[in-house]
């Protein structure tokens, strides 16, 4: 048998054990809360680091236009850039507040057998932009602890789907 084969059947022997005790699995508060923590955290970072970025993309496109050659197209595109980045600040200050608003309200979460009407929203879009935010590995585990909560009553079943069809 070669290597490959022998890792082959590890890693599905892997998958299957997962599959078994994953099955089990159940909503966990005390590994919730800290998750949103660490990702408000996190957002924090990020942002500042955008932050950053964008005031020296800003001196680098007025370097552009101040040069004799005047480079506007290439300054076009750099302003087009630090719009899309000054977007994705303002939507990371969204989810940031959404994190915090379930890290207050997680006592509710753990009372409740269906989910709160009001926080709804925040379930939905913090599942939908799991899959979509790079650099926030802590949405992954919270969105998976909020399907986990809230499997059977879920508010998100069109979230799902139409993830799914934007992901093909």
């Amino acid at each position: 048998e070669s290597s490959f084969a022998r890792r082959e059947e590890r890693e599905g022997r892997k998958r299957r054990t997962i599959l078994m005790f994953g099955f089990f699995e159940s909503f966990n508060p005390d590994k919730f809360k800290p998750y949103l923590k660490q990702a408000v955290h996190r957002f924090a970072i990020v942002k500042n680091k955008k932050t950053n970025l964008i005031k020296a993309d800003k001196r680098e496109i007025a370097g552009l236009l101040a040069n004799v050659p005047c480079k506007e197209e290439k300054a076009r595109i750099r302003v087009e850039k630090v719009i899309r980045e000054d977007f994705t600040i303002e939507a990371f200050e969204i989810l940031e507040l959404l994190c915090e608003l379930l890290h207050e309200r997680v006592r509710l979460m753990t009372s409740e057998k269906e989910c709160p009407p009001d926080m709804e929203e925040a379930f939905c879009t913090l599942i939908w932009a799991a899959n979509r935010v790079d650099g926030i590995p802590e949405l992954a585990e919270i969105a998976k602890q909020l399907k986990l909560k809230y499997v059977s009553t879920s508010p998100c079943e069109h979230t799902a789907t139409i993830s799914a069809d934007s992901d093909a």
